[in-house]
């Protein structure tokens, strides 16, 4: 029956006007509720008039910070996604998103001023501040949701106002930290034990 489906977004490409699909028959005919609330039914024929619209729908919300959060990072390498996000407060939160639920564990002043940038090492954080702290923090994914352990590795950086930082893997399961604010300065972070598997 083409790509609509019940509850799919569609509008008249003749008109303009916009609609939802109600039902959609065996033989590719749809029922349709437009926009001023009028339901009609389409024939096969018909439906080629028509084009699914993006939509997009929010799925979670929460609230992650006590003033804005300035940055976030994703992954689901830990079996569930994971979503941390940095803010004005200087605090760090992880969010791991349920199918019915999110459940959040915050980090309160993780930084001493507002954290500018965070990205995933491997199954570590890094994150930069304005406080010029370049800071490597262990995750500890082994309870039902993601929390943000210990700070492991904590450096000053020389480039002022840092906002924006990348990590990339290097040799010897190490990573090296791109840090860039008024100037760039990248590091090379080793958290593990030499030696360690």
């Amino acid at each position: 029956a083409g790509p609509f489906a019940v509850g799919s977004a569609i509008c008249d490409v003749a008109s303009g006007v916009r609609g939802t699909v109600m039902d959609v028959d065996a033989r590719g005919g749809l029922t349709v509720r437009w926009e001023d609330g009028a339901e009609e039914a389409k024939s096969a024929a018909d439906v080629r008039a028509l084009e699914v619209t993006p939509q997009a729908q929010a799925l979670k919300h929460w609230t992650a910070h006590d003033f804005g959060a300035n940055c976030l990072a994703s992954s689901d390498a830990f079996g569930c996604p994971v979503v941390v996000s940095g803010g004005d407060d200087g605090g760090l939160s992880a969010a791991t998103i349920g199918q019915d639920a999110v459940e959040v564990r915050r980090r309160p002043l993780a930084h001493n001023s507002s954290i500018r940038s965070l990205s995933f090492a491997g199954t570590h954080l890094a994150t930069i501040g304005w406080d010029r702290r370049l800071r490597v923090w262990s995750l500890d994914w082994s309870q039902p949701a993601a929390s943000i352990d210990h700070c492991l590795l904590e450096q000053v950086v020389s480039p002022t106002e840092p906002n924006s930082l990348s990590v990339f893997p290097a040799e010897d399961r190490s990573f090296h930290c791109v840090v860039a604010g008024r100037g760039v300065e990248v590091w090379k972070c080793r958290v593990e034990p030499e030696g360690a598997v």
